[in-house]
């Protein structure tokens, strides 16, 4: 994981009002390869390896690997089209992508060039040897994002789709950035409501969102 990430990432026993400490043994190009993130509110300590922070609670959770979802597809226009829908066009936060394969997120980093994506997930991508030096790394979490509020320029879902999940994708969001669900289920747009966000547009499998309280 990228050193940057450090600034953004929080205690999953904690909550996003608490931030981590990195403590690394080994890092390759200002990226995290072997370490631990340390929270100096519960000293809880959540491990780095290979470049993947595991910040799922409690520590040690064992979960299969994740399913890969883009290798999948065999479109290879989705990571642009994704790209497109997020609509970062400047320079900022990074982008956090849920569910999808390091291939996937290699490739709609390669559409954003001005904004770090992180993939993201709960349980470790099936091709971990190259989740660590994808976009600005991989973090895998549990319930909650470990993000802070209003640290991110956009979230995409691309995975199982839950209330919760949709909560905590608005919750990181900034002023104007973008929540991409695909694909969405039919229930998408209730779903968003509940959860606090607006409906921009949903056609076909797709849905976009904002979060109208991002400060």
């Amino acid at each position: 994981m990228h050193i940057v990430l450090t600034d953004i990432t929080t205690c999953p026993r904690c909550g996003p009002e608490f931030g981590l400490v990195i403590l690394a043994d080994r890092i390759d190009n200002r990226r995290v390869q072997e370490g631990r993130l340390g929270c100096a509110n519960c000293r809880m300590e959540y491990a780095v390896q290979a470049g993947v922070a595991d910040l799922r609670w409690p520590p040690g959770v064992e979960a299969p690997p994740a399913v890969d979802a883009a290798s999948k597809t065999g479109d290879e226009e989705r990571p642009f089209r994704l790209a497109a829908l997020l609509g970062v066009t400047e320079p900022g936060p990074p982008l956090l992508i849920s569910g999808e394969s390091p291939e996937f997120v290699q490739a709609l980093q390669s559409h954003v060039p001005d904004a770090g994506v992180v993939g993201i997930g709960t349980a470790p991508p099936a091709d971990v040897s190259r989740a660590g030096s994808v976009g600005m790394g991989w973090v895998v979490h549990g319930e909650r994002f470990t993000f802070r509020d209003r640290s991110v320029s956009g979230v995409a879902l691309t995975g199982d789709v839950t209330h919760s999940r949709i909560v905590e994708a608005l919750r990181c969001l900034r002023r104007g950035a973008r929540l991409v669900i695909d694909p969405a289920p039919v229930e998408a747009a209730d779903l968003i409501t509940s959860a606090g966000g607006e409906l921009l547009l949903q056609q076909g499998t797709v849905a976009v969102a904002f979060a109208p309280a991002a400060g």
